[in-house]
């Protein structure tokens, strides 16, 4: 039985960046614009001015051995970086979902592995809710579990939290703002009744 989902941070919704990066291009752009004015300075000397080498290109940082193309790969690679620092610090796992109560949970559409279904549908909001309060607190880093109510028409009548060492109220309440709205669990029968089952979600691990 799989006990746990590693999610990719930087896809879904709410994924991306803290805003950093554009500020970074663009200092690393301004640099490498002001290293071109200087390397084509007057006289256009192999050596070119401050930076040059015996060659006549630069150092990376204002380089312009390769024109336009050296500027892309900076960008690229700093991109890449970031990228990489926020899969880290936005990773996203989800335990399997446990302790399944309720008539209905005889039912197919009720098993653990049918639920489970549903939540991995819905891991881009949720992932949402925990990187907007990442974005202002870099360390932020937790589990919550939930206890999601499911009634026989498929919609959520009660989701809410058994416990949380995420402590950040704002991002709890977006994820239960945002498991009200699920809808999709099969529908089964009426005099089945309704069910309810944890789900575990644990942040920056």
């Amino acid at each position: 039985m799989i006990t746990g989902v590693n999610v990719d941070p930087v896809a879904g919704e709410g994924a991306g960046l803290d805003g950093g990066l554009d500020g970074e291009v663009g200092d690393i752009l301004s640099s490498l614009n002001e290293g071109g004015g200087r390397g084509e300075g007057s006289g256009g000397g192999t050596g070119g001015s401050a930076g040059g080498g015996a060659d006549g290109g630069q150092s990376a940082r204002g380089g312009r051995t390769g024109g336009m193309a050296d500027i892309n790969d900076v960008v690229v690679e700093l991109g890449s970086m970031r990228l990489g620092s926020a899969s880290r610090k936005g990773a996203l796992k989800i335990d399997r979902t446990s302790d399944v109560s309720g008539a209905a949970q005889r039912n197919t559409a009720r098993s653990p592995e049918s639920l489970r279904e549903v939540t991995l549908r819905h891991v881009p909001a949720i992932k949402y809710c925990y990187e907007r309060s990442l974005r202002q607190n870099p360390g932020l880093a937790g589990k919550v579990v939930v206890r999601i109510t499911v009634d026989p028409d498929g919609t959520v009548s009660d989701v809410s939290v058994v416990s949380s060492t995420l402590n950040d109220e704002k991002a709890e309440q977006c994820i239960l703002s945002r498991i009200r709205q699920w809808k999709d669990f099969d529908p089964i029968a009426p005099s089945e009744g309704s069910v309810s089952f944890k789900q575990t979600y644990a942040f920056g691990s």
